[in-house]
C-alpha cells in the first residue's frame, strides 16, 4: 500500500510539473507571476512552516488518543503505519515546499517546483484537516 501511494504521489507530482512546464511557454499569467517571486516566495514559506508546525501539534494529539478504542481499532487494521507513512510524506514536502520557496528566486525551475509542491502539500492537508476534525468529534470514540 505504501509503495502503491509512493509511486501514485510521484506520478502526480511529475504530471502538474509538466503541466507547469508547459504554461512557463504558454501563458503570460505566469510570466508576470514569477516577476513577484519575492512577494509569493514569502507568502508560501509562511504558509509551510505554519503548516509544519500545524502537523507537529496534531502529531503530539494523536499520540495522546493512542489509548481510545478507535485508535486500538486503527492500529490493529493497519491502517495507523499507512497513515503515518502519508504524515510523513507530508512533513517532507512541506519542508521541500519551505526550501524551494528559498530558493526560487534563483531560476524559474525552482519556481516550478515551488509551486508544484505547494499543489499537492494542498492535496495532503484537507485529508489531514478532515481526519483530525472526526477526530475531535466525542462520538468517534
Amino acid at each position: 500500500m505504501k509503495i502503491l501511494f509512493a509511486l501514485i504521489h510521484s506520478i502526480l507530482f511529475g504530471i502538474l510539473y509538466l503541466v507547469l512546464e508547459y504554461w512557463v511557454d504558454q501563458k503570460d499569467f505566469y510570466a508576470s507571476l514569477f516577476q513577484k517571486v519575492d512577494l509569493l516566495s514569502t507568502f508560501i514559506s509562511s504558509y509551510s512552516f505554519t503548516m509544519l508546525g500545524f502537523l507537529a501539534a496534531l502529531i503530539s494529539i494523536i499520540f495522546s488518543y493512542l489509548d481510545k478504542p478507535f485508535f486500538k481499532k486503527y492500529t490493529s487494521d493497519g491502517r495507523f503505519g499507512v497513515f503515518l507513512f502519508v504524515f510523513l510524506i507530508c512533513i517532507i514536502h512541506l519542508s521541500l515546499t519551505f526550501v524551494f520557496s528559498l530558493m526560487s528566486f534563483l531560476n524559474v525551475t525552482l519556481f516550478n517546483l515551488m509551486i508544484t509542491s505547494v499543489l499537492i502539500s494542498f492535496l495532503y492537508i484537507i485529508p489531514f484537516s478532515r481526519f483530525f476534525y472526526g477526530l475531535a468529534n466525542p462520538k468517534s470514540f
